[in-house]
């Protein structure tokens, strides 16, 4: 067995928590700092914002699939 300090709990959902967010491991690797008291607020604020650009741009591009879609339907 192995003990674990309480703050890799936190890591973890930290991690699961960013996947789920759409974040690639790379991308979360860059933004946990090497210890949880040194947070780059700026920085991690930046790439929440950043993300939320891209997930609105996939969104403005899957609609515009799925209105080309329905036209070759409709066609």
């Amino acid at each position: 067995y192995r003990t674990y300090p309480p703050e890799a709990v936190l890591v973890l959902e930290l991690i699961t928590t960013a996947q789920k967010a759409g974040f690639s491991l790379a991308d979360i690797r860059k933004l946990l700092p090497p210890g949880l008291h040194h947070w780059d607020h700026a920085g991690l604020i930046a790439a929440l914002r950043r993300k939320v650009a891209d997930i609105e741009m996939l969104e403005t591009r899957l609609k515009e699939s799925t209105a080309q879609l329905i036209g070759l339907i409709a066609d």
